[in-house]
């Protein structure tokens, strides 16, 4: 997860605990899937979809992008601001 953290924090700043907790999840994510592409069972489950709430501004779509991105993960956006 460090090197996730580390890509995220050179592009978004400021936001640090939310970059550690989302640079944890993608890592362990990752992990999951390899165990179960291997055919191993984890007592953890996978997450799906991750939703960042807050003001407009503070940085969490471009946090979740730059984490996705470091980790080799698909990154999708969607804004409901509209609806």
């Amino acid at each position: 997860p460090q090197a996730i953290f580390q890509a995220v924090t050179r592009t978004v700043i400021g936001q640090d605990e939310a970059a550690k907790r989302i640079a944890t999840l993608l890592f362990l994510q990752k992990r999951l899937a390899e165990a179960y592409r291997n055919g191993k069972k984890t007592p953890f489950q996978k997450v799906d979809s991750v939703l960042l709430s807050g003001q407009t501004g503070t940085g969490k779509s471009l946090l979740l992008q730059k984490a996705c991105e470091s980790a080799s993960l698909p990154f999708v956006f969607v804004n409901a601001a509209g609806m």
